[in-house]
């Protein structure tokens, strides 16, 4: 839905029922952009829509309103507990050979990126892309526009460049969940792009988003302080061995080097010890 269409679906609601003079539903309007998401499409939040619905979802089934503190806290252990075991689970099935739907290269390349979940997710978009019409409207220099639709929906259009393959469309999924549209990659198949543009792949749907240093929203390195309780140095530790537990067991090859790597900070950490 465009604004446009929001704004006309509005219109026509109001007169439909008789609520033009409605002042709640007036004031509810002039608030429209603080609620409405498609006033919001050009903001990546990951498909999250509210978080009403589910801003405790995290902690049900382990805490209770009349909860003594002391439980409390064991609770709040075990659910952090069960959450990591849940997210080393999935990081492991992302780990294994995915099944390919259309075996081109751009889907073995997502395959070989994205996690289990968003690779879903874009294997959906690309099977449907199969079924959409296109229609080159504009050319100037390496820039195209196209229109891209399926018989009974809304035209989307589609600006490529065929310089540095990027692409915007008027849908705006990418802009908003992270990942590329039907739209694009059906322009994508078109001018025969085989490979997804580096400027298309969110580091935060990708198997190594663990990997690397920390950054704050704008993208700027935390310094990290390492002055840490000795628990919270243990608990970084085991995360850390169970991610490379989880990498390392995707193949023999893989196992192999994981495990010498393994054997050596085990002697760095032993030689270390003797020398403190």
């Amino acid at each position: 839905e465009t604004v446009e269409e929001f704004e006309c679906n509005w219109g026509t609601m109001l007169a439909k029922y008789g609520l033009g003079s409605n002042q709640w539903l007036m004031n509810l309007y002039e608030k429209r952009e603080k609620w409405a998401s498609v006033y919001s499409r050009d903001i990546c939040s990951a498909c999250m829509y509210t978080s009403h619905p589910c801003e405790n979802a995290y902690f049900d089934g382990y805490l209770r309103r009349d909860m003594p503190l002391c439980e409390f806290l064991k609770q709040l252990e075990r659910a952090i507990t069960d959450k990591r075991a849940t997210e080393n689970d999935a990081d492991f099935e992302s780990n294994e050979m995915p099944v390919l739907k259309l075996t081109v290269d751009i889907e073995k390349e997502a395959a070989a990126i994205y996690t289990k979940e968003i690779l879903q997710k874009f294997q959906d978009q690309l099977l449907e892309s199969l079924s959409y019409r296109h229609k080159r409207v504009a050319e100037t220099g390496t820039k195209s526009m196209y229109n891209v639709w399926k018989n009974g929906q809304t035209i989307c259009s589609v600006a490529f460049d065929n310089c540095d393959a990027s692409t915007k469309c008027s849908c705006q999924l990418f802009e908003f969940s992270g990942y590329l549209c039907r739209h694009i990659l059906k322009v994508f198949l078109v001018e025969d792009v085989q490979n997804l543009p580096p400027h298309y792949i969110l580091k935060r749907w990708t198997k190594d988003v663990k990997c690397g240093p920390v950054v704050d929203v704008q993208d700027v390195c935390l310094q990290i302080e390492y002055h840490e309780a000795p628990m919270v140095q243990y608990q970084k530790l085991c995360q850390e061995a169970i991610n490379l537990a989880i990498k390392g067991s995707s193949s023999i090859e893989v196992y192999k080097v994981a495990l010498r790597c393994l054997r050596n900070t085990l002697k760095e950490v032993e030689t270390s010890l003797r020398n403190v």
